[in-house]
């Protein structure tokens, strides 16, 4: 077999299209990228209480790194504090003739997988207020139900590994529930119909989550779309309605899991992402039992008044504010110099 030497110079050509290059295109894709949001609608005719809408806040970093909030429009609205740790805002009855609206910057980046899958785990702390209350079951999540305990207990096995029997559930809802609107989400009757919506997968994958002792909920926000309507890894700058074309964004439920330590990793089942997910995602709320004044609801991603939805006027302005630089671990192994010279020396 017959080689081409190379001089130096060519050698040091080669090591910077082998490893330089893909090193900036990396850091470049895993930079994260900073938004300025203008969510805005007006109440339905016919709202006669208070009307909360969801507003991002900093969680863990995962998704959404950072949020602030830069406007609340009129000013006579609010933020509170939730069971759930979300902090909504709340307009009074009397502003719900205006257009309402809430400015927020958020710095956005893939979910990466926050632990090592290969990891021993120990025991939960059953005593925890988090603990207890991410395993609690409600009118939506029926974990304490015999048929959810029945499946959630055919999908583990002997399984004992938390972060593996949490893997097995995820599949189980992603490869055994179909995709479709309009079918009621609470666990029990999605696990009978074996169909449903993103919260549909989501509310059923806590509940088996929460029948196997392992905490979990729900995660709602915004999805990034393209201009033919799929899901795009970044938001487009622009104005667009929640519910009419061309639309850049739409709303979305999704979940996370905890580990002993307290760790949480997301989940998607309705999108077949386990740990990590590439897209960017703005988190709106976190919970099941999300309590806004008298009422709770098990998602929470667009306005909500007299345990009424109100979506039809949503819209979201979208500013890009450009890239803060912070680097992420790439998403595939790039080569080494000692690779590349590895495979020029052979």
């Amino acid at each position: 077999m017959n080689f081409v030497r190379l001089d130096r110079n060519g050698l040091a050509l080669l090591l910077v299209i082998a490893v330089i290059l893909p090193l900036l295109q990396a850091k470049n894709a895993c930079a994260d990228r900073s938004y300025r949001m203008v969510y805005s609608f007006t109440p339905t005719t016919g709202t006669d209480n208070r009307l909360w809408v969801p507003v991002p806040v900093k969680w863990d970093g995962q998704g959404t790194v950072d949020a602030e909030i830069v406007e609340i429009s009129p000013a006579t609205g609010a933020r509170s504090n939730e069971q759930s740790g979300n902090k909504p805002v709340s307009w009074p009855d009397s502003e719900l003739d205006n257009n309402l609206s809430v400015t927020f910057d958020v710095e956005l980046a893939p979910v990466t997988l926050p632990v090592d899958p290969n990891a021993t785990w120990g025991s939960y702390a059953t005593g925890t207020q988090e603990y207890q209350f991410n395993t609690s079951a409600t009118s939506w999540v029926q974990c304490d139900d015999q048929t959810i305990i029945d499946q959630a207990s055919s999908i583990v096995g002997s399984e004992t590994n938390p972060y593996n029997k949490a893997n097995d559930i995820y599949t189980w809802v992603k490869n055994n529930i179909s995709y479709q609107d309009g079918v009621r989400q609470d666990a029990l009757n999605v696990l009978s119909e074996r169909k449903g919506d993103c919260a549909a997968f989501s509310i059923l994958f806590v509940a088996l989550c929460r029948a196997e002792g392992i905490p979990a909920r729900n995660i709602s926000g915004f999805l990034a779309h393209d201009q033919y309507f799929n899901v795009a890894t970044q938001f487009r700058e622009g104005t667009w309605n929640c519910l009419q074309a061309p639309r850049g964004f739409s709303t979305h439920v999704w979940a996370e899991f905890m580990l002993p330590g307290g760790q949480w990793v997301q989940v998607d089942p309705t999108h077949s992402f386990f740990g990590a997910i590439p897209y960017e995602r703005v988190i709106l709320s976190k919970g099941n039992e999300v309590l806004l004044g008298w009422m709770t609801r098990p998602w929470f991603h667009l306005p909500v008044a007299n345990s009424q939805v109100h979506d039809s006027s949503v819209s979201l302005s979208i500013t890009y504010l450009g890239t803060s630089g912070i680097e992420h671990p790439a998403p595939t192994a790039l080569p080494t110099a000692a690779n590349t010279l590895l495979l020029l020396s052979n």
